[in-house]
């Protein structure tokens, strides 16, 4: 016989292992001391031992090995033909697993790339006037003066907006002037050009703020901002905001309205 440790060097493996073998009733050693404590194997329970891991690694439980053990090779190798042809059909459902997972993200990312396709803002400038289109809403915006600074801010947005421009509001855009100032490009925060915004003292009807903007700044700002363009006269029920994020991490901002 073979102490534990003896036994484990045979097996090529921990005596750990040997004892939660011993504790889930899988292999017993063939004798303890009473005295010692001391766990003793025969040569010949290496034979189960391997078998038990043999079993483990076909996916056997520890239920079934426990009954497995005990019977003939030709019992053992008809029930190993039953766990490989369940392992089969598990690996037959995996397959068409993925194949319906990559045919499903392909999908909708068909369904995604159509969804932007259909929705992306088409900008058209001719002289002093811009013609935006979306889908089949257009809108011709034009100009008290050149348009070209708005013109270019405008197409640095259509392919990241935060905030879309909506194409109900592009019907009601059409046929009015629009008047601008600048456009405020390289600022870290709104106060840096707020004061270079003119006062207004007649009534506006539709306010545009076009904010091309890099991931640091704050939507909240913006929020604040709206207080302050009210407070230099640009009042209306009728204020919107387009948001992008910019590619260049150069902040930019144009104000645009009508009477």
């Amino acid at each position: 016989m073979l102490n534990i440790k003896k036994f484990a060097e045979l097996c090529q493996c921990s005596t750990q292992t040997l004892r939660y073998y011993d504790h889930q009733g899988l292999l017993k050693p063939y004798y303890i001391d009473k005295l010692s404590g001391y766990r003793f194997y025969k040569i010949e329970q290496a034979v189960d031992f391997y078998k038990i891991k043999e079993f483990q690694t076909i996916g056997f439980t520890i239920k079934e090995i426990k009954v497995l053990i005990s019977r003939n090779d030709e019992s053992i190798l008809l029930r190993i033909d039953e766990k490989i042809k369940i392992h089969q059909e598990k690996l037959s459902n995996s397959i068409k697993l993925k194949e319906s997972y990559l045919e499903k993200i392909n999908n909708m990312n068909d369904k995604i790339k159509n969804i932007k396709n259909t929705s992306k803002l088409e900008i058209i400038k001719n002289k002093n006037t811009i013609i935006l289109k979306r889908n089949n809403s257009t809108a011709t915006l034009s100009f008290n003066k050149c348009c070209n600074d708005i013109y270019r801010l405008l197409q640095t947005f259509p392919n990241n907006e935060i905030i879309k421009l909506d194409e109900d509001l592009l019907k009601d855009l059409s046929n009015k002037t629009w008047e601008f100032e600048s456009v405020y490009q390289n600022w870290s925060t709104y106060d840096e050009f707020i004061d270079k915004i003119p006062h207004i003292n007649h009534p506006v009807n539709f306010i545009f703020n076009i904010f091309n903007i890099n991931e640091n700044f704050s939507l909240f700002e913006i929020a604040d901002f709206f207080q302050l363009l009210e407070q230099k006269g640009y009042n209306s029920e009728n204020m919107y905001f387009i948001i992008s994020l910019c590619n260049d991490n150069i902040n930019k901002y144009a104000l645009l309205y009508t009477s």
